[in-house]
């Protein structure tokens, strides 16, 4: 698409950055800068025939995909941990 084409698009409504930004975005998915996050919730329990030993295991809570870039995906990690911290 040409950028006459894309103006035509979208009536001007679009900004060299938003361009720009998309076009770092989709190099970095091309690059592989794709990144992802999972949020687990220790779990505890006790066995019946010992209860001074505790197990524990991990529960999925959260989780997100398909993060462009280190810093952006390090930031949704982290505010996705804040929320359940």
């Amino acid at each position: 698409m040409t950028g006459d084409e894309a103006a035509a698009l979208d009536g001007g409504l679009l900004t060299e950055a938003d361009v720009q930004a998309e076009m770092d975005e989709y190099e970095a998915w091309h690059a592989g800068d794709v990144w992802s996050y999972i949020v687990e919730e220790r779990i505890s329990s006790r066995h019946d025939d010992d209860p001074d030993e505790a197990m524990h295991t991990f529960e999925h809570v959260d989780s997100c995909t398909g993060l462009s870039t280190i810093p952006y995906a390090q930031a949704q990690a982290r505010e996705a941990l804040t929320f359940y911290a």
